[in-house]
């Protein structure tokens, strides 16, 4: 007689899949942490209260829900591994006492005083230190693992492990790391990551160190992206993310990869204030002939180069950079420019026409810089005019946001967004009427009161000077 085990292994898969899934989602398995308020006391009249504390990670989830496929059979426990294991997030533990439970376990006088419970320090690094162990001893749950991802874990004791975990999960597709890891890992140890023939997608968190981890230990640079072996050819997706206080990734750094990352598709580089656009340009033009997504949303927009920022001879003009024979992939855009001027919206491709296509820029003259009022208007509105055009020949909606002024032009609907109180004030309330628009809750950064106004107004206010662009 036929059983389930007959079925072809995509079908069974999918049943088994969508087993564990149900026992996730119909509370076979405890989906959240729970704590209790305070502990009962003897004659005590409060009560404790039960209370949520956070959700259970999804690797936990994963694991605990496939737990009674595990037991089956050889072969649903091979799927319940590569279920539960596919994905990893390991986090930085927190807490740093608990009890000793030799101490609970002994025994104690009847009646007589006890000792006080003894507090033992706790290895901060122990889970990490127990998940590299397992997963060296245990090499097909290594290769069950296709995407790491490591957070809090950044200071140079803490990212030995991170190499430790990664280097044993050869089957790996994408690993999302510190920033660190490109400081305190050798260029043999990123070489090595680096040869894994499934790993197509990088990603780097930057965040501040605490005042206490400022020490030399964690300022060391171990220089991996200037080792010959160090290849980033085989990765088509990476992502730059958050700014540090200690070695953030410069120009530099983006110029060292971009000698060998050739075939990138995906680009992305957010919330940065160590990262220009020459760096992010640099590291596209290696990969310009396959990059499909390209995404430079930095912190702030700085008014002189940041430090280990690229310095050319003479400045390209970035407006021209974005065509059809050098970009033929690029569907996907949302970059910061220094400047933007018409030339943009002339040479640049059809983009995808499902998401607006949102362009930031800290001035809107390339070259020459317009001096009178009346020529700053003109500029302005031959810019707008030239977002029209693509519009109109694309489909694809245009934002423009003038960082200087936080004003955000819609060129398809002739409004513009922003904080025109100022405006009203130097004029004498002749320009910049109060109309709140679909922006006026949220503002630039979900806060702030935001209005909207006219093409024709601002280009007036542009005009008599009343309004810096």
């Amino acid at each position: 007689m036929p059983s389930i085990q007959d079925l072809p292994f995509e079908i069974l898969s999918t049943i088994l899949h969508f087993a564990a899934e149900s026992n996730a989602l119909e509370g076979t398995v405890a989906t959240y942490t729970y704590g209790l308020t305070e502990a009962p006391r003897p004659l005590g009249k409060s009560q404790p209260h039960k209370y949520v504390r956070g959700r259970v990670p999804d690797d936990i989830l994963r694991w605990r829900a496939s737990d009674s496929l595990r037991r089956v059979c050889s072969t649903w426990h091979d799927w319940a591994i590569g279920y539960s294991m596919k994905k990893l997030y390991i986090r930085r533990w927190r807490g740093g006492e608990s009890w000793d439970t030799t101490f609970v376990n002994r025994d104690h006088p009847r009646g007589g005083p006890t000792a006080p419970f003894p507090v033992v320090y706790r290895d901060p690094y122990r889970h990490l230190r127990k998940t590299a162990a397992l997963l060296a001893d245990f090499p097909s749950l290594a290769l069950a693992v296709r995407s790491l991802w490591f957070n809090g874990i950044y200071i140079r004791e803490s990212v030995r492990f991170v190499y430790s975990i990664a280097s044993s999960c050869t089957n790996l597709r994408s690993l999302s790391a510190p920033w660190s890891t490109l400081r305190f890992l050798t260029g043999p140890e990123w070489a090595h990551l680096l040869s894994f023939p499934r790993l197509t997608a990088l990603e780097f968190n930057a965040v501040d160190m605490r005042l206490a981890q400022l020490i030399p230990e964690n300022q060391i640079d171990e220089l991996p992206l200037h080792h010959p072996a160090v290849d980033f050819s085989t990765i088509r997706r990476i992502k730059f993310q958050g700014f540090t206080n200690v070695n953030p990734l410069t120009d530099s750094d983006l110029a060292l990869i971009a000698h060998t990352a050739t075939s990138l598709e995906a680009l992305t580089i957010r919330g940065t204030r160590a990262i220009s656009f020459a760096g992010v340009q640099t590291l596209a033009a290696a990969s310009a002939a396959k990059l499909q997504l390209l995404d430079f949303t930095p912190e702030v927009v700085p008014t002189t180069a940041p430090a280990g920022a690229l310095v050319f001879k003479e400045e390209p003009h970035y407006c021209t950079l974005f065509t059809p024979a050098s970009m033929p992939k690029l569907t996907d855009l949302n970059i910061t420019l220094p400047t933007l001027c018409p030339a943009f919206f002339t040479h640049l491709p059809a983009m995808t026409p499902l998401t607006p296509l949102t362009i930031r820029t800290a001035s809107i003259a390339c070259g020459s810089t317009p001096t009178s009022h009346a020529q700053k208007a003109h500029v302005l509105k031959t810019l707008l005019e030239a977002s029209r055009a693509y519009s109109a020949r694309t489909g694809v909606r245009v934002e423009i946001r003038v960082l200087e002024s936080d004003l955000m032009f819609v060129p398809d609907e002739g409004l513009v967004h922003g904080d025109f109180g100022l405006v009203r004030k130097t004029s004498g309330g002749r320009w910049m009427g109060a109309n709140r628009g679909e922006t006026s809750v949220r503002g630039a950064w979900g806060k702030g009161a935001w209005e909207v106004g006219t093409e024709g107004q601002v280009l007036g206010a542009v005009g008599e000077g009343v309004l810096s662009i």
